[in-house]
């Protein structure tokens, strides 16, 4: 077989993203030996989410070497690419440590583009020091072909979605009697509570907003936040919703036979936060739950949160200004925050969560889309009774390097709720789109891609 791009992956590239391998259409991808062994080594890695990416990652080249363990050169399911496992230990260049890791895998690379002159010949390393020798020896071998680059995760996961969001259309007077009724008897192959946009089919700006019962098998309309009461009153200003994307989002929060709620976003400013903390101020105000424990991932210190001086809450502090600033904008620097509220707020982080069993609460996971699928599993079964949990992130913005918009604990979890055959019928589910923030924020989101 001629390929005019060779992919020789170093073991981190692997580790940061688990599904590497099929990152590449059209390329011979190249795992040398070493890397196997290298990721054997880490399975048992103190770091729990360096753990599970790394079995992940194993797993995946098992089966595929399983599959087609009589070869040598095996197909992918990425297109037109192929995946060896690389065994050339030989000493492509001179070092003074010819059977380190690094060296070795820099071997590989230089072996092929030695013997695939014509080809383009990359090695992905994710380590400066590698990607600075490699490029050393490609320039003392001559060998032009020979590139060495820094592995960024390709994530198309945001353009494939689900919005949550539905439009039907649909005759007038069937939009009158809706509107008339609040409700209209169809039978549709919606998620139960799937979000519609009853749409006038010879009127487009006329428009119905409604949800689907799946036992009654109807749509039924809701709550109009935009026109009735506000949601909270910030500081003498009322809190509305300023799309219908966000007026679905606070009638699900309101819902009282709903347990779980995914709220995702890929622009930033779309109102997550802003939304959800003033609907969860009404429900404790109303007295429906006895406190809010809001949750964050501490990805940028990982597990040298016990490190920090101070307090637990002084640790955790500047991970949750974001909530502060939300809060002073709700209760206008929390001056008209009702008393018996103020000691039923509390902030916390997922690894406090484990072994707790938690009644009449709302947990709220924000950032979800920088937690691991298991992470967040954590969280969901310490649910006791009467809790609703709620789930939020911005699939556009993951800082931790191991997830994409694909793998992200929030959108694994969103999709399994969402099955129409086993998800969670108790469950919502929205992605908001619109940025409110300002106009410069608004433009610069649209970038995501």
């Amino acid at each position: 077989m001629n390929f005019k791009r060779v992919a020789v992956l170093d073991t981190n590239t692997l580790v940061d993203d688990y599904k590497a391998i099929l990152k590449f259409p059209n390329t011979l991808v190249v795992v040398p030996r070493v890397v196997v062994g290298e990721l054997d080594g880490l399975k048992n890695n103190r770091d729990g989410n360096k753990r599970a990416v790394v079995r992940k990652a194993s797993w995946l080249l098992d089966a595929i070497t399983e599959e087609f363990a009589d070869e040598e050169i095996m197909p992918l399911e990425t297109e037109g690419s192929y995946l060896i496992i690389e065994g050339n230990h030989r000493n492509e260049f001179e070092c003074y440590e010819p059977e380190k890791p690094d060296n070795r895998i820099i071997s590989v690379a230089v072996g092929y583009a030695k013997k695939m002159p014509e080809s383009t010949i990359t090695l992905y390393s994710n380590d400066v020091n590698v990607r600075v020798e490699a490029r050393s020896v490609a320039r003392q071998l001559k060998l032009l072909n020979l590139k060495s680059n820094r592995y960024k995760i390709i994530d198309k996961g945001l353009d494939e979605i689900n919005t949550g969001v539905v439009k039907l259309e649909l005759p007038t007077k069937t939009l009158l009697e809706t509107r008339k009724n609040q409700y209209f008897n169809i039978e549709l192959p919606y998620m139960n509570g799937e979000h519609v946009f009853m749409v006038d089919e010879m009127n487009p700006d006329h428009m119905v907003l409604a949800t689907y019962n799946s036992a009654h098998k109807r749509l039924e309309t809701i709550h109009d936040w935009k026109k009735d009461n506000p949601i909270w009153v910030a500081g003498g200003d009322a809190v509305r919703p300023q799309d219908a994307r966000q007026n679905f989002l606070i009638n699900d929060l309101m819902a009282e036979d709903k347990y779980v709620h995914f709220i995702l976003s890929r622009v930033a400013g779309a109102g997550k936060n802003y939304i959800t903390t003033a609907c969860v101020l009404n429900l404790l105000n109303e007295g429906a739950f006895d406190r809010y424990i809001l949750i964050k991932p501490m990805v940028e210190i990982g597990d040298e949160l016990g490190l920090l001086p101070g307090t637990k809450e002084e640790k955790m502090s500047p991970w949750f200004e974001s909530f502060k600033d939300t809060m002073f904008e709700l209760t206008n620097d929390g001056m008209d925050l009702p008393a018996d509220l103020e000691g039923k707020i509390e902030l916390d982080v997922v690894t406090h969560m484990r072994g707790r069993s938690i009644p009449n609460t709302i947990i709220h996971i924000d950032e979800a889309q920088n937690m691991t699928e298991h992470a967040i599993k954590t969280i969901l079964t310490r649910a006791g009774k009467n809790t609703k949990i709620i789930l939020s992130g911005d699939l556009s913005q993951i800082d931790n390097p191991r997830l994409d918009s694909e793998n992200n604990g929030l959108r694994v979890w969103s999709e399994r709720a969402r099955d129409i055959n086993s998800g969670f019928p108790e469950s919502t589910y929205i992605l908001l789109e619109s940025n409110f923030r300002s106009d410069l924020s608004a433009w610069a989101s649209t970038f995501y891609e």
